[in-house]
Parts: C-alpha cells; structure tokens; sequence
C-alpha cells in the first residue's frame, strides 16, 4: 500500500463516524457535527506537530525530496505519530515555513488547536442535548470566527513570505475547509432557525 491508500483508510473511517453520529439530527446539524469532529481530530494532528516541530526542523530537509503520497505503508503504519509527521512534511513543500521550529505559524496553529475544547463541548452539547441550543451555536459562532480569523491571517503570511508556486500550489487547498466551514458556522451560529 503507498500513503495515499493508508491516508484513504483513515478518511472512509472518519466519514463512517460521522455518519453514524450524525444519523439522527436535521441536515443543517449534521454539517456541523461533521465539522465538529472533523475539526477536533485535525486539532489532536496539529497537537503533534507542535509538540514534535524539532522533529520537522530535523527531519523535513531529507524527506522534502520524497513523496509521501507514495511511500510504502501499512495500515499498522499509520498508528505511528512519524507516519502523520511525515505527512506533514509534504505539506512544507509549499509552505517551508513549519521546517523552523519557532516560527509564529505555529502561534497560529496552536491557536487553531485550542478550539478544540470548546468545540468538544459544543459537540457534547449538541450530541446529547445537555447544553442549551442557542449557547451551542453562540459557541460555534464564536469558534468559527478564530478559525477564520487564524485561517485567513495564514493565507496572507503565506502570500507576503513565501509566495511558492509550482506543482506543490494544489496543497494550498487542504486549507480551503478553514474558510468555508467557519463561514457556515458563523451563519449557523448566528442564525435564529437553521
């Protein structure tokens, strides 16, 4: 198997979760349960990168020269944090500034990942019914504006800095979920009937 097909596996499995947890609520909700989830599980990725940013200054500079969607895995493989480190490795094929350890993106990644505790208990909220609705999509509101925000404030540092084009450009659109979601839990959020 080659990273894509391990990244794959892991992609189905998260769609099945969702699906299976957002079974039995309105289709407005279920886009944002599957945000909530999705969002918690990249900030738990973002978590690894901080912590491990050494290991991307050390290693980066030897495996820029691969490419991760095609190295050889296992799904075994993907249970080790280097696997998903690796993986963002190919990301600083366009964005070179996650190679130094104390660069301030990772302010702003470590922004981003804070949103996880409110977002985890807005989803606990709205999973069980326990917090009030209309504290839920405040909160929601509140966490997509910061996700916007940080998002949007990353994409202009990375046109005045780095500006890299080529083959790796394409990369730049993993990102684009940070710009449209936000924006739909802000109108989620601050919608009286959605």
């Amino acid at each position: 198997m080659n990273g894509l097909f391990c990244v794959s596996i892991w992609i189905v499995l998260l769609i099945v979760v969702i699906i299976v947890v957002a079974r039995n609520h309105p289709p407005a909700d279920k886009a944002i349960i599957a945000w909530m989830i999705f969002s918690i599980l990249a900030s738990i990725y973002e978590l690894a990168m901080l912590l491990h940013r050494n290991y991307l200054a050390k290693m980066g500079p030897k495996l820029q020269k691969s490419n991760f969607w095609e190295r050889r895995c296992s799904v075994l493989s993907t249970f080790d944090r280097s696997f998903w480190l690796d993986g963002w490795i190919e990301y600083t094929k366009i964005d070179p500034r996650y190679l130094k350890p104390n660069n301030y993106v990772h302010a702003m990644e470590l922004i981003n990942m804070l949103t996880m505790f409110p977002m985890a208990v807005a989803l606990f909220g709205i999973l069980t019914k326990r917090i009030p609705r209309k504290k839920i999509k405040l909160m929601m509101a509140l966490i997509s504006v910061v996700q916007l925000t940080s998002t949007v404030l990353y994409y202009i540092t990375w046109y005045m800095e780095v500006r890299k084009g080529g083959k790796y450009l394409w990369y730049l659109l993993f990102d684009l979920p940070w710009i449209v979601m936000p924006i739909y839990g802000i109108i989620w959020g601050l919608k009286k009937k959605f």
